[in-house]
């Protein structure tokens, strides 16, 4: 799809044409003559956009979280692959479709140098050559356009520009089963197959454009675990039935903190930018813990680390997920986004008298996590499908015991930045 790979987190990204907020303009011209404090201005500008390039997954990432938890009970996602999507969603739109998406997800004012820096932080995680620590990060971003569809110069020249999407014409309106499946298969690609069919209804012909991003994520184990250790044991489920599965063991230094209401483990990767973190609720805790999450809280929490050496139990397990995210967008304020009438998306194109207006009509979004002895396999898609309107201190012997065989909050982040490129929970484990 794009030519750009990332390792972490796939996300597939479907719309059409609406009107949209304001588009930053594309013709840079050269200032007649320097202006110091202007300068320092753009600098400043340039550098709060490029914080909130980093910061406004987290925070959109526990607000949809509080939202799938209470609606299922094993949840995973990934809050990167949904917020790039819609940050490429967001240059086409404008008046309250821009304001809504703005706030939603925390993006920052709809310019050129936000999305340049949204793009070049994600373009910072392919970067590296992570082969040689066992390591693989791919992203994709790709705007499909119905063949002929008079998009604007501007819109195609921010995606291709800051996000380095590829452009390709399909035929929507006449051959909607071929688009759907040349579309899955580029998913299915750039996820090594972890997402074979992101799309499983076929797209309507009144699709005008479809915008993806594809997240895949692989990476070992720092300190891998021994698959002769992995042992049967309960898993003590929430309604308080137990259920037989595959622990991991080991005994290790690790990054830990713990206090009245949690315990809280990080295990890092070979590649050394990314990490697994675990929060394990104490018994009848994990509504407290999970209501007192936020990106400041999290930020705390992996500022507080120490080693530790723990004696850690964690359940093998895969994880898959394809949470309704339209009503939970909806709920987060985005209402305007899906309304026909209402949708303002003409940054991504002009309205014609011939053409009625364009909406999101759904958003699709499959991840999977799978935790096993060698490492962890990840990836994410989202589609947004587009149509026109018809502490406590440690015991004394210094082990401590962190067994995961409850329900627990897992994370897979981005070091550096702290950004969450997976999260979710294990309510009930289903092993690989």
């Amino acid at each position: 799809m794009v030519g750009r790979s990332i390792a972490f987190l796939f996300c597939c990204l479907i719309t059409a044409y609406s009107g949209c907020g304001k588009r930053p303009n594309m013709d840079v011209n050269p200032m007649p003559a320097p202006n110091i404090h202007a300068e320092s201005q753009d600098l400043q500008e340039a550098q709060v956009a490029a914080a909130n390039a980093k910061t406004s997954t987290n925070k959109f990432a526990f607000d949809l979280y509080r939202d799938l938890a209470a609606s299922e009970t094993n949840v995973v996602f990934s809050p990167f692959s949904i917020s790039l999507a819609l940050a490429m969603t967001y240059a086409g739109a404008k008046d309250d479709t821009e304001s809504a998406l703005r706030k939603v997800f925390y993006f920052g004012d709809n310019t050129l140098d936000f999305h340049k820096s949204y793009g070049e932080f994600a373009s910072t995680l392919t970067e590296r050559d992570r082969q040689q620590n066992d390591s693989k990060l791919m992203l994709s971003n790709g705007l499909w356009l119905q063949s002929g569809y008079n998009v604007l110069a501007a819109f195609k020249n921010t995606l291709n520009d800051a996000y380095h999407s590829k452009l390709t014409e399909l035929d929507f309106e006449n051959d909607p089963k071929s688009a759907t499946r040349i579309i899955n298969t580029a998913v299915a690609t750039e996820t090594e197959g972890e997402i074979s069919e992101l799309l499983k209804q076929q797209l309507l012909k009144a699709t005008r454009f479809v915008i993806t991003n594809a997240i895949y994520f692989k990476s070992m184990w720092r300190s891998p675990f021994d698959a002769d250790d992995t042992k049967r044991r309960n898993f003590n489920k929430a309604d308080g039935t137990s259920l037989p599965t595959d622990f991991m063991m080991k005994t290790h230094h690790f990054p830990y903190a713990e206090d009245a209401q949690k315990q809280v483990l990080m295990m890092p990767y070979k590649d050394d930018d990314f990490a697994a973190v675990f929060i394990l609720p104490r018994e009848k805790q994990l509504s407290v813990v999970e209501d007192g999450l936020n990106d400041q809280a999290f930020d705390a929490i992996l500022g507080g680390l120490s080693k530790k050496n723990v004696d850690m139990w964690l359940p093998k397990f895969s994880e898959r997920l394809s949470p309704n995210l339209k009503d939970a967008l909806i709920k987060r304020g985005l209402g305007v986004l899906f309304d026909k009438d209402r949708a303002n998306l003409t940054g991504v194109a002009k309205r014609s008298p011939t053409e009625e207006n364009l909406y999101v009509g759904n958003v699709i979004h499959e991840a999977v996590v799978k935790m096993y002895e060698k490492g962890t396999t990840a990836a994410a898609a989202t589609a947004v499908v587009g149509l026109k309107a018809t502490a406590i201190p440690s015991k004394p012997d210094g082990v401590v015991e962190f067994h995961a065989d409850r329900p627990f909050l897992f994370f897979i982040i981005h070091k550096p930045s702290k950004t969450i490129l997976f999260m979710g929970r294990l309510f009930t484990p289903n092993m690989p």
